[in-house]
């Protein structure tokens, strides 16, 4: 009599638990998952499937060990290999999500993800060259494959190389124009090379095909607000902001743009969200310091430049803006300090020797 656990689940079974997954039920897929993979406990494919169902639900780390466990089972199991390391890499685990996309693609040269995925794991280490052999291998092998273009260029883009990493976006996008992630990639690179209507243009592009797109919408708030369509810019951000809340940067973005509305209650609130998610961001105390001092709260805005040279003691505009605040609230001697200290823009009047001059803006501005 055969043993069970040598034996394989019906067809049946495995349409079943596939159906389960199709839908999104994973918490039933996975009770069912792990009832067959103990009734079956040497067939592969099921700890695999279990990975990839825990995967779904954001638990990682268990996801890892059931693709490790389908390795164990099959050692030549290119897709459990390829899926160890997507959760590798999820876990921040980057030199081993490397090993195991190699393993893959020993196992299997044209494996396009794991070489892909691979390229992915070498840029986050700062490997860019080698992701850039990783991508262009992945292109050669099949160069009609939109994500391997898109990803080149995000890794021309990281090494500041623009004009190449715009060529490759719009390869991307040739071959899928509905790809929304290489119109914001594009959109990054057009605004670095200074081509802010472009940018905006690509933004909004990503955004026709992927509306709930949060990094599209920061991006395009972003380009508005230094095109000075200071509008536009607060309606973008806040429609990011309703998405990802937790954007520290964003915050402090939209600060900007309300200071620039003169709506100063307003850019105040903005910041205090930033410095409540990041408390340590000079920027954003520094630019709380300039929406306090617009209210004429020298006070509160003294402590907010002090608090931004904590954070950045080389800080040089918070150092300068603390130096005006003190020349208005009369400590002129602790002002003058700063601001000749950290400018090198001051002099005396000859005729009074006690009138302060800025000939001309503080370098750091």
């Amino acid at each position: 009599m055969a043993n069970p656990s040598n034996s394989m689940p019906t067809q049946q079974d495995m349409r079943a638990l596939m159906d389960l997954f199709g839908a999104g039920r994973m918490p039933e897929a996975e009770t069912l998952a792990r009832r067959m993979a103990g009734k079956f406990p040497k067939f592969f494919f099921l700890p695999n499937l279990l990975g990839a169902i825990l995967s779904a639900q954001g638990k990682t780390a268990d996801a890892l060990e059931s693709f490790r466990r389908a390795i164990a089972l099959k050692p030549d199991f290119v897709e459990a290999h390829c899926n160890a390391g997507i959760a590798l890499h999820a876990l921040g685990r980057h030199a081993e999500a490397i090993t195991a996309f190699e393993a893959a693609i020993t196992l299997k040269p044209d494996h396009i993800e794991a070489r892909n995925n691979l390229g992915n794991a070498l840029q986050e280490v700062g490997r860019f060259e080698a992701a850039l052999q990783a991508f262009a291998e992945a292109a050669r092998l099949q160069p009609d494959y939109p994500p391997t273009h898109n990803n080149q260029g995000s890794v021309l883009q990281a090494l500041g190389r623009h004009a190449e990493a715009i060529a490759h976006f719009r390869h991307a996008l040739m071959l899928a124009p509905d790809y929304a992630q290489a119109h914001n990639n594009l959109g990054l690179s057009l605004a670095a090379t200074g081509d802010a209507q472009a940018a905006i243009a690509s933004f909004r592009e990503a955004l026709v095909f992927a509306p709930d797109y949060a990094e599209a919408h920061g991006n395009l708030g972003n380009a508005l607000l230094l095109a000075g369509q200071l509008a536009a810019a607060v309606a973008s951000l806040r429609q990011a902001l309703a998405q990802r809340p937790d954007w520290a940067e964003l915050h402090n973005n939209l600060g900007n743009a309300l200071l620039e509305l003169r709506r100063f209650d307003d850019a105040v609130a903005a910041y205090r969200a930033a410095l409540a998610l990041r408390p340590d961001y000079a920027e954003a105390h520094n630019n709380l310091g300039s929406a306090l001092k617009a209210q004429g709260l020298l006070d509160a805005a003294d402590a907010a430049y002090r608090a931004a040279l904590a954070c950045d003691p080389g800080f040089r505009l918070a150092a300068g803006n603390l130096g005006r605040v003190r020349l208005l609230q009369g400590r002129h001697a602790d002002g003058l300090e700063l601001l000749i200290a950290h400018t090198g823009f001051v002099r005396f009047d000859a005729d009074t020797g006690v009138r302060l001059i800025l000939e001309k803006a503080d370098a750091a501005d």
